[in-house]
């Protein structure tokens, strides 16, 4: 009888026609299902405070506080040193809620007594990985109260709900309140980002955090 050789191309192709025929072999070819757009409520009510989308009404206070903190709001957040007019703050609150009405990015004011005393955002949302970011900032007058650490808590349980895998947070690393608030919800520390981002012509450090959802 005579041998029968068989070289690497043949040997490829019959893979690739037995992977092609297992029963699960089409899981390997598929695109991941893309995430419908979320669907955020518009207000949350909650114990101590309020959650509610980002609106017009509130610019003047937020211009207000943005003016007596901006150092202290600016050491670590690029938009208050970003923002150095009325006018700019105005577009960028119309930013916002078109952001908001494409499912780009979704954006809480925090209020106690119907007072602002910080915000709270979903970015960077990806549909295709179902993955997205937490953004937030507060009053220094309010620290301590910990309103960062249950908004962020309640936004989780909608955006798990609706099929959100991954969670992250990111904050400079000498950002110590940031992280306590990832800490304190349970988010899982991944490593150190270096010179991920820039401040004020200075590149620094970010500790990522991220958490799982833990149906998927």
């Amino acid at each position: 009888m005579a041998n029968i050789i068989i070289g690497p191309s043949q040997i490829f192709a019959n893979c690739y026609v037995a992977c092609m025929t297992a029963p699960l072999a089409s899981f390997y070819f598929l695109e991941n299902k893309m995430l419908d757009k979320l669907d955020m409520p518009l207000k949350i009510q909650m114990e101590d405070m309020s959650l509610i989308k980002r609106a017009s009404s509130y610019d003047k206070e937020l211009w207000a506080l943005l003016n007596k903190h901006k150092d202290f709001l600016g050491k670590y957040l690029n938009w208050p040193n970003r923002i150095t007019t009325y006018n700019e703050l105005v577009e960028e609150t119309e930013k916002e809620i078109a952001r908001w009405e494409t499912g780009e990015r979704f954006y809480y004011y925090m209020l106690c007594d119907n007072k602002l005393v910080g915000g709270v955002y979903v970015l960077h949302i990806d549909y295709k990985h179902h993955a997205a970011e937490f953004g937030y900032w507060l009053n220094p007058e309010h620290a301590g109260k910990a309103y960062v650490s249950c908004a962020v808590k309640v936004l989780e349980e909608h955006l798990f709900k609706q099929n959100i895998v991954r969670l992250v947070i990111r904050c400079d690393v000498e950002n110590i309140a940031s992280a306590n608030v990832a800490q304190r919800n349970a988010y899982q520390l991944e490593g150190i980002l270096k010179k991920n981002y820039c401040n004020q012509d200075v590149f620094k450090d970010n500790k990522l955090y991220a958490k799982i959802n833990p149906d998927s």
